[in-house]
């Protein structure tokens, strides 16, 4: 298993933060994707070129810790959101704990999550106006 943390702070309050990050029916903010369908027990995101990713809610503490367990042909694993107040600001810390089903992708799969969770920020931060 492979293990990518971030850590970022925003001068965005936590609610604003927290806002945008949980809600899975607008994700227009988010340069990978195409769309995301919510479903009954979390959400399935789509990339540009049409990949799926499965994506199932574990824990919703508003304002708190966002997690999730994801799944898709490539990776399995799972997603914690760890958000706080920062001084007028907020702070995140995004951990995302991935299992590479084709042992290939074990050489590739460390960069690809640290790749994937910068865009994630740098998305947030212009869905933010930062």
């Amino acid at each position: 298993m492979k293990k990518s943390t971030i850590t970022a702070t925003f001068k965005s309050d936590l609610r604003k933060v927290w806002g945008i990050v949980t809600d899975n029916e607008n994700t227009s903010w988010r340069s990978d994707l195409s769309r995301t369908e919510v479903t009954e027990d979390g959400f399935i995101e789509y990339t540009k070129d049409g990949f799926a990713t499965s994506f199932t809610i574990t824990m919703q503490e508003p304002f708190r810790c966002y997690a999730f367990t994801l799944d898709n042909a490539n990776i399995s694993g799972r997603w914690e959101g760890i958000f706080s107040p920062d001084g007028d600001g907020s702070r995140i810390i995004f951990t995302e704990e991935v299992t590479a089903k084709k042992p290939l992708m074990n050489l590739f799969i460390s960069g690809y999550l640290k790749k994937q969770q910068q865009r994630y920020v740098e998305d947030l931060r212009k869905a933010l106006g930062e």
